[in-house]
């Protein structure tokens, strides 16, 4: 990044970020050093000097550690927020302000489209202008948006430090806040992994390996791992011992996160469906109902929030023609129970980028084609629903690893999950690195492919060809 005339190097940025955040602790670089072997290093005094100087490479995992010790994250160090909390205020406002007015002239053009014929270009031109705008706008805003979070975040610190007299002084970290997560927070898998990232504070600021935490559950270190990354439920016992362990003594915390637990356990609303579902899908099911937005990339068929009943029965015949009628039906009967997320009062955002064979490839009937047409022309035309469809006339684009999925979720504690599924499995990648990877390429789809408006005439051009071949 620039600043003034200077090019400013991330990693000798983060460097400097170190230095500062150590100071800000009172820490010495001995004791920093100290510190850093529960993360398994052999640091001195003076590799902790030229680190912080940006004398000696930093490795990416080294800076991911760094970061852990200090209770920050990693983007943080390498681009640490440059405004103010009153300078971001004022340019969210005025942002919001230049939104609501691109917004409204963009309704001002769609009724321009309806009235009057013979401005219907200039018209358009501004319609499509606006939105884009809006688009454009919309998202500068939830960067803003973010930024701010992170600048309260640290005030609230920084004042929580001042008030009870520790400055940040004390060898002991700081106590974890008290965890408060709602009912609508997500389905089992969303709270497991709230409340291991929890746990994993809570060990942290009492300064304990996993292995020694393992060894007051009797289990290993490998089982602390398991448990904070949310990938095992949570045993009752485990629960009540790591609190000791931890000197949680509040009795309300103590009942809150031991509630958390049991709802963590309790099995999803696909829970019926367990016979037919595969285990590795079943993570996916949590994390969709727990986003707050979902972009996905297709390239065979219609992503399934946007399945018909039809169209998922003929997806759903491709790859278990010999299954009973019965499994059959309960597969598209589960299929369409997820879309019941994007009814909700507060659905998550759906972008979706389609390749052109996903809609020229025919499944199932005509019938069922132009019926899924219409169906994808109405859903594109919902607030919080954009569809792209990359034509054949754009020839290769950025992509090429096939269909994938990124589901971001508004809960600080969860990363962004890209999700690869196939044929008997699927990936979950949460690495920022791996997920930004995927953000890069879908933007870039979506700059290649129509835009929604565009998408959406050549939807309903193929729903009337498909009417007019039945006919």
């Amino acid at each position: 990044m620039l600043v003034g005339d200077w090019r400013v190097d991330p990693e000798v940025e983060a460097c400097r970020a170190l230095r500062r955040l150590r100071m800000a602790r009172n820490w010495s670089q001995e004791e920093v050093a100290a510190r850093m072997e529960a993360y398994g290093y052999d640091f001195h005094q003076t590799m902790i000097a030229k680190i912080e100087a940006a004398q000696r490479p930093l490795r990416v995992r080294e800076l991911a550690d760094f970061a852990a010790l200090y209770g920050v994250e990693v983007q943080d160090l390498v681009y640490p927020p440059t405004t103010s909390l009153p300078e971001t205020d004022q340019e969210i406002a005025e942002v919001t302000a230049s939104r609501d007015k691109a917004q409204a002239r963009a309704i001002e053009a769609s009724r321009w489209l309806d009235t009057a014929s013979r401005a219907m270009r200039d018209a358009e031109a501004v319609y499509q202008a606006s939105l884009s705008e809006a688009a454009a706008l919309d998202g500068r805003l939830a960067s803003l948006r973010a930024v701010r979070e992170k600048l309260i975040s640290r005030e609230s610190d920084q004042h929580a430090s001042l008030a009870d007299g520790s400055g940040g002084t004390g060898r002991d970290s700081p106590e974890p806040a008290h965890i408060s997560i709602g009912p609508g927070a997500g389905g089992p898998a969303v709270l497991r992994i709230l409340l291991g990232a929890h746990l994993r504070r809570l060990r942290q600021a009492k300064q304990l390996t996993m292995d020694e935490a393992g060894s007051a559950i009797r289990a290993s270190g490998t089982k602390i791992l398991r448990l904070e990354t949310g990938r095992v439920g949570f045993k009752d016992r485990d629960i009540v011992d790591l609190l000791a362990l931890y000197g949680v003594t509040d009795e309300d915390e103590s009942r809150a996160l031991r509630s958390l637990a049991r709802r963590a356990n309790a099995p999803g609303w696909w829970h019926d469906y367990s016979d037919i579902l595969p285990s590795w899908f079943e993570p996916y099911l949590g994390l969709e109902e727990a986003a707050s937005q979902i972009r996905a990339y297709e390239v065979q068929f219609v992503p399934g929030l946007l399945q018909t009943e039809d169209y998922a029965r003929a997806v759903t015949l491709l790859s278990h023609a010999m299954a009973p009628p019965r499994d059959i039906e309960r597969r598209v009967r589960l299929r369409m129970a997820r879309q019941a997320v994007l009814d909700r009062p507060d659905p998550p955002h759906l972008w979706v980028v389609l390749d052109e064979a996903v809609l020229r490839r025919p499944l199932g009937s005509p019938a069922v084609m132009q019926g899924q047409f219409k169906h994808l022309a109405a859903m594109a035309q919902r607030p919080g629903v954009a569809i792209q469809m990359i034509p054949f006339r754009a020839g290769g684009h950025s992509a090429h690893g096939g269909s994938f999925t990124i589901l971001r979720f508004a809960e600080f504690d969860l990363p962004d999950v890209a999700y690869l599924e196939q044929l008997a499995s699927a990936l979950y990648l949460d690495k920022p690195e791996v997920v930004d990877r995927h953000l890069e390429a879908m933007d870039r789809l979506a700059v290649e492919a129509l835009t929604p408006s565009e998408t959406l005439q050549f939807l309903r051009e193929l729903g009337e060809t498909q009417e007019a071949r039945r006919s």
